[in-house]
């Protein structure tokens, strides 16, 4: 009985300073993985293009010179560390093509701030936790939180032209762009990690955008 009750002493203190941990404000907000934006150590996304039809495909291929048409790109968060300001993620990001070309990685920072916005330098592009309404900017593409899908709760789109659209998942990040103005019709998560969580491997399917 009397180890039940120090059981009981030990969580309730837990608890307690888990919460001054979480209501401390003075001290930066780490983003974790349960965000519009887990840029956590370990975490990387896969994506590959995908075309409207076979015609599409083949005039990407032969823009470049039949060297690549099909885009995979791997974002990794290679590491995250505190700074004055909050937190600062380094991404690698890797582009291929399935068709053989390959092109040297290219490495940014994120800045999480102690009030949850994710920055590019001087440039915020969104809250990770975004709400309807809210902003996303990835220039040279500006796009408004337009609304959450039913049947998908967790799922955010970002839309600014009836041609263009981003689609986020709670806990996994972006998972869908189509842009008309491109040959390709849509680019899906088809593979990715969160922290030290497991490897993922599924293609998220994303309609894409009828022409007006």
């Amino acid at each position: 009985m009397r180890a039940l009750r120090i059981c009981i002493v030990i969580s309730l203190l837990f608890n307690l300073a888990s919460f001054a941990q979480e209501s401390d404000t003075s001290k930066p907000y780490y983003p974790g993985v349960n965000t519009y934006f887990p840029l956590v150590p370990g975490s990387y996304w896969v994506w590959q293009d995908s075309f409207y039809n076979e015609d599409a495909y083949q005039t990407a291929l032969e823009m470049t010179n039949g060297e690549g048409a099909t885009a995979i790109q791997k974002d990794s968060v290679i590491s995250l560390k505190a700074v004055e300001t909050g937190y600062s993620a380094n991404i690698k990001s890797r582009l291929s093509y399935k068709e053989g070309q390959k092109l040297k990685p290219v490495y940014y920072t994120y800045f999480i701030t102690k009030d949850k916005l994710v920055k590019k330098g001087s440039i915020t592009i969104a809250s990770i936790f975004p709400r309807v309404g809210d902003i996303i900017i990835n220039p040279p593409d500006t796009c408004i939180f337009t609304h959450y899908i039913e049947q998908e709760s967790t799922c955010i789109v970002a839309e600014v032209k009836r041609d263009y659209r981003k689609l986020f998942k709670k806990g996994v990040g972006k998972i869908g762009y189509a842009n008309l103005d491109f040959s390709r019709s849509t680019s899906n998560l088809i593979e990715y990690r969160i922290g030290n969580g497991p490897i993922i491997k599924k293609h998220w399917l994303m309609e894409a955008p009828e022409k007006k």
